[in-house]
């Protein structure tokens, strides 16, 4: 029973041979069509595009003009070799370290990191994978952490104000 759903997630993925993190918006339309929306997020050399392939929802985050992240979201729970084989082909990675947290698989390479969730609680779906460069994830955490000092910093003043 694998073997159909790797050969059917190799098939999803193969449209373009070097579908890798770092493409262009242009290439990874032409690997999974036309998006469905797009979403511009607080920095404006970032954003994010929605598309539907192979039956699956494919969020793709776009950082300074390339591909640094994407979430493929699954209607069923997704098999440990179809997850490998989807990590391998976004990440440009053939092996990857494996690490086990609760219901989660980490997979690290050095500079792209993995996480799959059989049970994210999102809406109907069953799985999610989500596979990003590490620069980008690090770039995330620390807007993250200015967003919250700001807010602090703005409550601090706010509540010193009045005396």
């Amino acid at each position: 029973m694998k073997a159909p759903l790797v050969i059917a997630a190799l098939t999803l993925f193969s449209l373009s041979a070097q579908a890798r993190l770092g493409e262009t918006p242009a290439q990874i339309e032409a690997r999974y069509g036309k998006p469905w929306s797009t979403l511009s997020t607080i920095s404006t050399n970032e954003y994010l595009r929605d598309y539907a392939h192979g039956g699956y929802t494919i969020v793709v985050i776009f950082w300074n003009g390339k591909d640094a992240q994407e979430i493929i979201f699954a209607k069923t729970v997704l098999d440990d070799d179809v997850v490998k084989t989807l990590f391998t082909t976004i990440s440009g990675k053939e092996q990857a370290q494996v690490d086990t947290i609760g219901n989660q698989t980490l997979f690290t390479t050095g500079d792209v990191t993995g996480r799959f969730d059989p049970n994210p609680h999102v809406g109907s779906y069953k799985s999610t994978l989500s596979v990003g460069s590490d620069v980008y994830q690090k770039h995330f955490a620390d807007g993250i952490a200015a967003e919250e000092k700001k807010k602090a910093e703005a409550e601090k003043k706010k509540a010193t104000e009045g005396f």
